[in-house]
């Protein structure tokens, strides 16, 4: 487990007027994933279209949401958002390989527009975190919950603020990807 926090009056000087307190803070601690430690992980292939560059593959756990490390970079032309990923896989993650050709003193190879995943990793942790904010905020009343998708940095997030008193903004990272 690991706890960390940041005030950020600090780093925000000139929006801080107004505001007793804004500190963000952050609670890390490992994943349970039972039906992945007993059967492994289901790997899928996750991403996004986009009509400019034509979108985005890679591959992330389908239970846990855990991605491998090294996600990959997959062709969007031949692997489609939610097919189940069996290509192969490589043993280190490509920027490690293109590290250690450096400090090899190695020529560094182009990089492949298109590489497979990389391993899964043996400790997965989640981050449960949020802001506080005391003082002066944005708006008069609010109150909100989102629930985002695997491939979200925060999978499950809320807020509610009242002004002039402040406001709390709570977000999972890793935590409810299989709501």
């Amino acid at each position: 487990m690991r706890w960390h926090t940041t005030d950020y009056r600090k780093r925000d000087k000139r929006e801080a007027r107004g505001n007793l307190v804004n500190r963000g803070f952050w609670l890390t601690f490992p994943r349970l994933m039972p039906l992945c430690r007993l059967f492994g992980h289901k790997p899928v292939v996750d991403g996004y279209d986009n009509s400019r560059d034509g979108g985005s593959r890679w591959v992330v756990c389908d239970r846990c949401g855990v991605r491998p490390d090294g996600q990959g970079r997959l062709d969007p032309k031949l692997w489609c958002i939610g097919q189940r990923y069996n290509g192969p896989r490589t043993a280190t993650p490509p920027d490690l390989r293109a590290l250690k050709s450096l400090q090899l003193g190695d020529k560094l190879p182009p990089e492949p527009s298109f590489h497979p995943p990389g391993p899964w990793p043996t400790a997965p942790t989640g981050v449960i975190g949020g802001q506080l904010l005391i003082g002066r905020t944005h708006g008069l009343f609010n109150v909100g919950v989102e629930l985002g998708c695997a491939g979200a940095d925060h999978v499950l997030a809320g807020h509610v603020q009242v002004n002039p008193l402040g406001a709390l903004y709570l977000h999972t990272e890793g935590f409810g990807t299989g709501l």
